[in-house]
């Protein structure tokens, strides 16, 4: 009988003692572990379509009190601290920013230890721009530049302007394009701001060519001639700069020629004669297709002003440029500055 009271009391002390152990927080007021984790809900303020980071409200409750709110980028399951070591803590402001689309994870852990894990997907975040293109034609010397574009959220403004622009301000881009298409009238490039229905930005390039400069082709053959690297007088003290240049003295053939491979139905440009040629000295020049005579000039004498011409050149291969002169007392030179005629704007087109 003592030995069965002796162990009775050993029974009641371990229970005791084991009782004694668990944390007061731990044990309920009637004495059970508190293992419920908190309420967790999470709120997206905007739903509608928005190039800005989205705002993630975060409700998190529980009787015991909140300890830590954690969130972070990607689906977390799992609650241990070694996947949540990238995550962002939630004090003061319960909420988070998501900055792109995708799933986001937000823990909680009560004040008991209790821990909850709630997710959210984000998916209404666009932030690119619509896409692009142009292309053009030309037609006497004026492009039509067409504009393709498209958006998800469509394209809600397209304007132009003229020259390489990177900034997207719309200040920036002073004309409306109508119609998908607009005109350049002068080489160079042009850039168009295209803007979708959320605000997003795109900018698209073309670099138009509506005429190429003769200068800029690289000489096929010569004789007496070439593009000069300096400024050249007329005889009223005009300046020109860098003009092609041809030798006008008699006794003399003296040409110029370009490989065009077909890619220009017109040449147009500007003749003068250099200030030092002799006043005797009368000069013209012819242009030839494929060796065939397509334009003579009228003779140019020491009164004779720089004057214009614009030529069908057919397409054809080969432009040449002769130039002539009428013998004055039996002088020939040699060809320098100041003493030949002279081509400045020289344009080919279609």
């Amino acid at each position: 009988m003592r030995m069965r009271r002796k162990t009775g009391l050993v029974l009641v002390v371990v229970f005791s003692l084991l009782i004694g152990m668990l944390p007061i927080s731990e044990v309920s007021a009637k004495g059970k572990v508190d293992k419920k984790k908190p309420t967790v809900k999470l709120t997206q303020t905007e739903l509608n379509w928005t190039k800005k980071s989205v705002q993630v409200n975060v409700s998190a409750k529980d009787k015991s009190g909140i300890k830590s709110i954690h969130w972070c980028k990607g689906k977390v399951k799992k609650t241990a601290s070694k996947y949540w070591l990238a995550a962002k803590s939630i004090k003061k402001k319960k909420y988070f920013k998501a900055p792109e689309n995708g799933w986001y994870s937000v823990k909680v852990v009560d004040k008991k230890g209790n821990k909850k894990i709630k997710q959210i997907q984000i998916s209404n975040i666009d932030k690119t721009g619509p896409t692009g293109s142009l292309k053009y034609t030309v037609k006497n010397k004026i492009a039509t530049i067409n504009v393709t574009s498209s958006d998800p959220r469509g394209v809600v403004s397209t304007k132009w302007a003229q020259g390489y622009i990177t900034k997207k301000g719309v200040s920036n881009f002073p004309n409306e394009v109508t119609n998908n298409s607009f005109t350049g009238k002068s080489n160079g490039y042009y850039t168009v701001r295209l803007q979708d229905g959320v605000g997003n930005v795109s900018l698209v390039y073309v670099k138009v060519e509506l005429w190429k400069d003769l200068r800029d082709l690289k000489i096929f053959d010569r004789s007496h001639s070439g593009v000069f690297d300096a400024t050249v007088y007329d005889r009223w003290g005009k300046m020109y700069s860098n003009p092609i240049g041809i030798s006008a003295y008699s006794g003399t053939i003296s040409y110029i020629e370009y490989d065009l491979n077909g890619a220009y139905k017109r040449f147009s440009g500007t003749v003068f004669r250099g200030k030092d040629m002799p006043d005797k000295e009368n000069a013209w020049f012819k242009v030839y297709i494929d060796d065939a005579c397509v334009y003579s000039s009228k003779i140019m004498n020491y009164k004779t002003e720089p004057f214009s011409f614009d030529i069908d050149i057919k397409n054809g291969r080969y432009l040449k440029i002769y130039s002539y002169s009428e013998k004055y007392d039996g002088i020939y030179g040699s060809y320098s500055e100041g003493e030949g005629i002279y081509f400045v704007d020289t344009q080919l087109y279609n």
